[in-house]
């Protein structure tokens, strides 16, 4: 999608109250594709794990604030540590 097809399509939304734009929020949540590990067992988490790196733990990852502030922190262990494992949970 370019930057104009974007933007035309913004512009068709009708955005009127705060509801509006949670619903407008929640249609990028709803097509997210959300890379995810799938482990045999809790033990192979565990072992996983262990290997090292860093977790960042909450609840959900989205379109908000927590998220958005979990990636810059992300970003700068990235920078710190160039092959550092980052596990989302």
């Amino acid at each position: 999608m370019t930057v104009e097809q974007m933007m035309h399509s913004l512009r068709k939304e009708k955005i009127n109250t705060w509801f509006d734009l949670g619903l407008f929020i929640d249609k990028f949540k709803e097509n997210i594709n959300i890379p995810s590990i799938n482990y045999r067992s809790y033990n192979d988490f565990k072992r996983s794990l262990s290997k090292g790196g860093i977790a960042i733990i909450t609840f959900i990852y989205s379109i908000d604030g927590v998220t958005m502030e979990s990636e810059k922190y992300a970003g700068v262990f990235r920078k710190l540590f160039n092959e550092i494992k980052i596990h989302y949970i």
